[in-house]
């Protein structure tokens, strides 16, 4: 009896025929599809809103942990405060015409989360992030809502730019003012030393350039700014992140 020799590309052969068949599968284009929407759903093709909330947390992790956090604490309690933040958000605009505010408490949840996580509890210096990250969130979210104001007064949804009205850019610029004050008295009670400072006056710098974007009111200023908003996050984190790397 003749046996059949087997050629060695036969399994690669094989290999290919079968990627060729799935890949002509009718399900693939539609698992794309899925997975495309689920990730702009989860704004990843926009990921401002990740820097947005990232920022924060770092500068809790980094304070708290004194530059090296440690990454096993648990914060089990404090999630559920979270939690229910986050879920209430999207109703707030019914409801207030402070839903930024709303949104910088559920993103500033992560602060003492943070701190909890690092120290076992939550002092005094996390409220004051606690504070910053929240009239940070008012400034960037009503510059945000300005580009949308009419059409949110049209669909009667409540926002801080409508309430603040043509005084919105001052009020803007009085959020800014107060937030750089507590990241200034938060320097001073962590005893963060000059390039933590140099960080703040970059952030301060980028806060006028805010108000400059946001100086017509224009649609296209407004997202301008809000967009680079997580830029003053980064400024303030790479302050701290310095400092602590100059004690070593």
């Amino acid at each position: 009896m003749i046996r059949k020799s087997h050629s060695p590309d036969r399994p690669a052969a094989k290999l290919a025929a079968l990627a060729d068949r799935i890949a002509r599968h009718p399900t693939l284009p539609v698992i794309r599809e899925r997975a495309g929407q689920y990730a702009r759903l989860m704004r990843l093709d926009r990921p401002v809103g990740i820097f947005l909330l990232l920022w924060p947390t770092l500068w809790a992790l980094w304070i708290a942990g004194l530059g090296r956090p440690d990454p096993g604490a648990e914060t089990i309690l404090l999630a559920f405060g979270g939690a229910l933040l986050a879920a209430t958000y999207p109703f707030s605009k019914r409801y207030t015409y402070l839903p930024q505010v709303h949104l910088g408490m559920a993103f500033g949840w992560a602060v003492p989360m943070a701190f909890a996580a690092q120290t076992g509890g939550t002092p005094r210096i996390a409220w004051l992030l606690y504070i910053a990250t929240v009239l940070w969130a008012v400034a960037y979210d009503t510059m945000y809502a300005m580009a949308d104001r009419e059409e949110d007064i049209r669909a009667g949804v409540k926002s801080t730019a409508i309430l603040f009205d043509e005084a919105d850019r001052l009020i803007i610029g009085i959020v800014q003012a107060l937030m750089l004050t507590v990241l200034f008295v938060v320097g001073f009670q962590a005893r963060l030393g000059l390039a933590y400072h140099v960080g703040v006056a970059v952030a301060a710098g980028l806060c006028a350039y805010h108000q400059y974007l946001i100086r017509g009111r224009d649609a296209e200023g407004c997202l301008r700014a809000f967009r680079m908003s997580h830029w003053l996050g980064a400024a303030v984190f790479a302050g701290i992140w310095a400092d602590f790397l100059l004690r070593r």
